[in-house]
């Protein structure tokens, strides 16, 4: 999860049911869909004392942009420039 933290992991789950995506491997096993390794609580659907991370609403800190645009920042006393993506729901306040 080190890997990929700060970035969009959202392909990782199915749209309909919200769970983490499964595919059919060669020998015709279901296999969750892991491209960066096993992580936390893929394998405990069966205890029902832990909620997934991806089900407990208290670690939900936002929603994704619809859609998104860049803002170009420029500092003008080293005469640098950066681009940032931010999405369109944002203000400047």
């Amino acid at each position: 999860m080190i890997k990929v933290a700060g970035t969009d992991i959202t392909n990782w789950f199915d749209n309909k049911t919200k769970e983490p995506r499964t595919f059919i491997n060669e020998n015709g096993e279901v296999e969750n869909y892991i491209p960066c390794g096993k992580y936390l609580h893929l394998d405990s659907k069966n205890d029902p004392l832990t909620i997934p991370w991806w089900k407990n609403q208290e670690l939900f800190i936002g929603k994704l942009t619809k859609k998104s645009q860049f803002v170009r920042i420029i500092n003008t006393l080293s005469d640098t420039e950066d681009k940032l993506e931010v999405p369109r729901e944002e203000t400047i306040d």
